[in-house]
């Protein structure tokens, strides 16, 4: 469960609530795994000529799980990388500030869409 993995409070699964399966390689091994999110909006297939590298955001925004920046359909999306989210060693996420700038909101995960890469 990404909320858990995120340090956000548990929800109710409603008719939202999905499972994406991610394809997790490390050397010569494969495997499969599913990961519970709130919802899913919209499902992309991002080149990686359409990939740029994270800009800086400022702040406490904590880009060690962010891959990158996907510009599609004349739009932006940041790219979680979901290899360093599951990866047993950073299994302990920062919590960092999600809130509008100027805002006085608490913290919690980049507070932008995502959309996992394979």
């Amino acid at each position: 469960e990404l909320r858990a993995r995120f340090g956000l409070e548990a929800v109710t699964d409603d008719e939202e609530t999905c499972i994406i399966v991610v394809d997790q390689s490390k050397g010569d091994r494969s495997t499969l795994m599913g990961i519970l999110v709130d919802a899913v909006s919209e499902v992309l297939d991002i080149k990686a000529e359409e990939i740029q590298e994270s800009p800086a955001f400022g702040g406490n925004v904590n880009l060690d799980f962010i891959l990158g920046i996907g510009k599609v359909k004349g739009g932006v999306r940041i790219l979680l990388d979901i290899e360093r989210v599951l990866d047993s060693e950073a299994n302990r996420l920062p919590t960092v500030n999600t809130a509008p700038v100027g805002s006085s909101a608490g913290p919690g995960p980049a507070g932008v869409p995502m959309s996992p890469v394979s």
